[in-house]
């Protein structure tokens, strides 16, 4: 007798697709089988597809010091409803999570409130370099993102950034980079400051050349330092820094993540939606979304994150778009938009499978105990029916941010149930999981 059966559905996996039941029990994958065996619940999911629950990469859930936009509560609820098991919260909280108190503290917070399970980044910044190996103890996921423009307080200089690569390294850990260059994104701010209304503004004080810039000197100073630290480039979006990271990509140990929103949105969406659209790498060309595309086909690209990044609607919808605030929400939507793609052939399964579970657990150090629905493997999976549609509401949205650019697309794939640890924490979009369910998350060895 085991806890859990789920029966009649067809397991995904990262190099194939099986008809089996699975089988859970102490909330770990026990067996996969033909023969359906005495279970305490069994679930039919006929003609569904299981999937390995998702592990979203990149999320800033405001908590602590801004959760008037989003807290670990309705911030990992809004996970589940999205088939995401697994979180990794960024480090620009308030306060900034650059300490070991300021982790300790978040880390508590977290606990009391997470749904689903849970990572913490910590940030980089140059007076408190000597904290790295503190937080790495402690079980950062790993140091991002570090800002190289002047998005936040944690602007990063070379320098510092030179430092800290070798800290992160001797600690064994990973340096999460926002590529933007902060000498070309300020100039240019300099010049179109004082126009306040065109939404494309945005775009042109951060253009496709200072992401590349930044992503070129960052590979130089791994190759010129001989550092050899372990980068992973979030929210890759313009078609140079493809071109830059196709050239280097077997000589020097980097992964690269891609948001929705830069797969399936362009500038002219910007255009269209003006502030809601805004996020940091902005929307860019057709041409940049295809580069993208082909770096998912050519292995360039290792996950898919949302960047989940929610603010409130009165802030998005100010007239002067330099006062609009970075940044849309993406855990509710990103799986729904990503199997759309698989219907529409731009992805198959496996490969989204690869994108955003195995390869997150592989690369921050949680594989097989996650990413995988392999026997051992805590049984984190989401059911999906491929065939169901449905329209994007935000008002629907478990996220304390209702505001979405895709809002009202229809969307073809579907998540109906989310299982965290073998605990059904989502059922037909209503959130079951309890405050507190979520458990830490930090690297093995």
């Amino acid at each position: 007798m085991v806890d859990l059966a789920i029966k009649g559905g067809k397991i995904v996996f990262p190099d194939g697709i099986v008809n089996a039941n699975l089988l859970i029990d102490r909330g770990r994958v026990i067996k996969l089988t033909k023969i359906l065996h005495p279970a305490d619940k069994i679930v039919n999911v006929k003609n569904k597809l299981i999937l390995p629950g998702l592990i979203d990469s990149h999320v800033h859930l405001r908590d602590p010091g801004l959760t008037y936009k989003e807290d670990f509560y309705t911030g990992t609820m809004a996970a589940a409803a999205g088939g995401v098991t697994s979180v990794f919260d960024m480090s620009n909280n308030n306060p900034l999570t650059i300490t070991l108190k300021a982790f300790q503290q978040k880390r508590k917070i977290a606990e009391k409130k997470a749904v689903v399970d849970f990572g913490l980044a910590a940030g980089v910044s140059s007076n408190t370099l000597e904290e790295i190996p503190k937080l790495a103890k402690a079980g950062a996921i790993f140091f991002g993102e570090i800002y190289l423009a002047d998005l936040t307080n944690l602007l990063v200089d070379e320098s510092t950034l030179a430092k800290a690569l070798k800290i992160i390294k001797k600690v064994n850990s990973i340096a999460a980079i926002h590529a933007e260059s902060e000498n070309i994104c300020s100039s240019l701010f300099e010049i179109y400051k004082k126009e306040t209304k065109d939404p494309l503004l945005h775009l042109k004080t951060r253009p496709n050349v200072a992401e590349a810039d930044a992503v070129f000197k960052t590979l130089l100073l791994l190759s010129k330092e001989k550092i050899n630290t372990r980068v992973h480039f979030c929210h890759i979006s313009a078609r140079e820094s493809i071109e830059i990271l196709e050239q280097m990509k077997n000589k020097l140990p980097f992964t690269v993540e891609v948001t929705p929103h830069h797969l399936l949105l362009t500038a002219d969406d910007l255009k269209c939606m003006k502030g809601f659209a805004k996020t940091n790498p902005p929307l860019r060309s057709k041409q940049d979304q295809e580069a993208l595309w082909k770096g998912i086909r050519s292995g360039l690209i290792t996950t898919i994150a949302s960047d989940h990044a929610p603010h409130s609607k009165e802030e998005k919808e100010s007239e002067n778009i330099w006062k609009v605030p970075s940044g849309i929400p993406g855990l509710e939507t990103m799986l729904m938009l990503m199997l759309t793609m698989v219907n529409k052939k731009r992805l198959n399964l496996t490969k989204l499978v690869q994108l955003t579970s195995e390869n997150p657990a592989r690369i921050f150090g949680l594989y097989p105990r996650k990413g995988s629905l392999k026997k051992g493997s805590d049984a984190d999976l989401v059911i999906v029916d491929l065939k169901k549609k449905t329209k994007i509401k935000s008002d629907k949205f478990y996220s304390k941010s209702k505001l979405t650019p895709f809002e009202g697309w229809i969307v073809q794939g579907v998540p109906v149930m989310t299982f965290v640890r073998g605990q059904l924490v989502m059922e037909d979009g209503t959130v079951y999981g309890q405050r507190g369910y979520g458990k830490f998350l930090h690297p093995q060895s």
